[in-house]
C-alpha cells in the first residue's frame, strides 16, 4: 500500500511538484482532517517559504509581475508544496482550509478557476487538497476524502473524465486516489491500494498498457506501485520492493535500459531505488545510498555528469541527495544537509544564480543561508522552499527523511 507520508511529506518531487518536510505545524480546524487521514500519526507540515526564480512571461513565479529573474525572490509564505506547469503554478496552502492557490497561464481553463484568463496573482480554486500534479496544460487536484479533480486541456481525453472537452472547472474524475502526475498527453493515478492507472494519449506507449492506443477512461496499469513521475511521453513506475521501471519514449534513452527504443510495457531498469524524477526526455533516480543517477537528454548539460552527451544507461552524478526537480532544460538537486545545487540551461535565469550562463555542473545556488526543505522545476523556472523558523546560528538540522 503507497504511503501516503512518502508522497506528501517527504522533500520529493513528483510530477514537478514538491511537498515540504514534516518539520513544522498546521494551523486550524484542517489540522484535524490531515491528522485523521495520516492515521494520527502526529507528524505535521511546514510552513514554508517560497522562493522562485526565472521566467516569469505569465506571472507563473506568482510574484505579482510578470519579470523573470536570475536570484531566487521570496514569493509566498505558509506553503507546504509547489507544482510547475508549462506557464502555471500550482501552490498548496498550509493555510485554515489547506487550499490549492494557481497563478498563470490559464489558455485552457488549467488554472481550474472556472475561466480562461490569465492571472498574475495567486487565487484559491479549491479546498482540502491533499496534492497537486501537472507539467504542461492540465492540473490533477487529490483532495483528502481521495477524489481527484481534472481541469485544463483535455484534447486527448487526458483529464479522465470520458471526453475530449477542455475543462475550467475541476471536474471529478476518480476516487480512492493518494496521489497523481501529468505527462504531455496523459495522466497516471495512483490509488490508495498501489495501483496506478493511466489515461489520454499513448502516442509513445507512455500509459504503459502494451499499446499505443488513447484511452478515455482510466485503465488499470501497474499494482504495488509507491510512486509513478510523468516525463512529457515516458513514465517511471517505482515499486514498493524498491524496483525501478520505465515505459514510453526513448529517443534520448530517458527509459534508462541502454536502449533508444520505445516501449508500450514497463521495462526494470533499477532496484534500490528510493525515489524517482522525470523530465523532458530525462529521468533521475535517487538509490537507498542517497546517490543521484541521471539517464537521458542531456541538452544544456541538464544531467549534470559535466557533459552534453545523451546516456541511455544511468550514471551517477551526485551524492548526498535527498530531492530532485526536472524542468525542461534544467535540473535541481536538494541535498540532506539542506543545500540545493542546479545544472543545464539558465536562458531565463531558472538556475537561480544571478546568471544567464549555461551549467554542465551543477552549481549551488545561495539562498542565504536558509534551510531548503523542498524543490520544484517548471519549464524554465524553480522554486525553493524553505524553512522560516530556521536558526542558522544553531547546529544545522537535517530534513527529516521517511524510510
Amino acid at each position: 500500500m503507497v504511503n501516503f507520508l512518502e508522497t506528501i511529506l517527504i522533500a520529493q518531487v513528483i510530477a514537478a511538484c514538491v511537498a515540504s518536510s514534516p518539520r513544522g505545524s498546521l494551523r486550524g480546524s484542517t489540522e484535524t482532517a490531515l491528522a485523521r487521514s495520516l492515521g494520527d500519526s502526529g507528524i505535521k507540515l511546514i510552513d514554508a517559504v517560497v522562493n522562485a526564480t526565472g521566467y516569469n512571461k505569465f506571472g507563473q513565479l506568482g510574484d505579482g509581475t510578470k519579470d523573470s529573474r536570475s536570484t531566487p525572490s521570496a514569493t509566498l509564505t505558509a506553503v507546504r508544496g509547489v507544482c510547475a506547469g508549462a506557464g502555471h503554478t500550482i501552490f498548496l496552502m498550509n493555510d485554515n482550509a489547506f487550499g490549492a492557490q494557481s497563478v498563470g497561464s490559464n489558455h485552457f481553463g488549467q488554472l481550474g478557476d472556472g475561466t480562461t484568463t490569465e492571472r498574475f496573482q495567486p487565487e484559491r480554486v479549491m479546498t482540502l487538497v491533499r496534492s497537486a500534479a501537472t507539467l504542461m496544460y492540465h492540473s490533477i487536484y487529490v483532495k483528502l476524502d481521495g477524489t481527484a479533480h481534472a481541469a485544463g486541456w483535455n484534447w486527448f481525453a487526458q483529464l479522465g473524465d470520458g471526453t475530449k472537452k477542455s475543462r475550467s472547472s475541476p471536474v471529478q474524475v476518480m476516487t480512492g486516489v493518494e496521489t497523481a502526475c501529468v505527462g504531455y498527453l496523459n495522466t497516471i493515478f495512483l490509488k490508495v491500494d498501489g495501483s496506478a492507472w493511466a489515461v489520454g494519449g499513448n502516442l509513445f506507449g507512455a500509459l504503459g498498457d502494451g499499446t499505443k492506443r488513447s484511452r478515455y477512461e482510466p485503465a488499470q496499469v501497474m499494482t504495488g506501485v509507491k510512486s509513478v513521475a510523468c516525463g512529457y511521453f515516458h513514465t517511471v513506475f517505482l515499486k514498493t520492493d524498491g524496483t525501478a521501471h520505465t515505459v514510453g519514449r526513448n529517443f534520448n534513452g530517458e527509459l534508462g535500459d541502454g536502449t533508444k527504443r520505445s516501449k508500450t510495457t514497463p521495462q526494470h531498469v533499477m532496484s534500490g531505488v528510493a525515489s524517482i524524477a522525470a523530465g523532458n526526455a530525462h529521468t533521475v533516480f535517487i538509490k537507498m545510498d542517497g546517490t543521484a543517477h541521471a539517464v537521458g537528454a542531456n541538452w544544456f548539460g541538464k544531467l549534470g555528469d559535466g557533459s552534453s552527451s545523451d546516456r541511455s544507461t544511468p550514471v551517477q552524478v551526485m551524492t548526498g541527495v535527498q530531492a530532485v526537480g526536472l524542468g525542461s532544460f534544467h535540473t535541481i538537486f536538494l541535498k540532506n544537509e539542506g543545500s540545493v545545487y542546479t545544472v543545464g540551461s539558465n536562458r531565463y535565469g531558472q538556475l537561480g544564480d544571478g546568471t544567464n550562463t549555461a551549467r554542465s555542473q551543477p552549481v549551488q545556488v545561495d539562498l542565504d543561508d536558509t534551510l531548503v526543505v523542498g524543490v520544484a522545476a517548471g519549464d524554465y523556472r524553480s522554486f525553493f522552499l524553505t524553512d522560516p523558523s530556521y536558526n542558522q546560528s544553531a547546529a544545522t538540522p537535517s530534513p527529516t527523511i521517511l524510510p
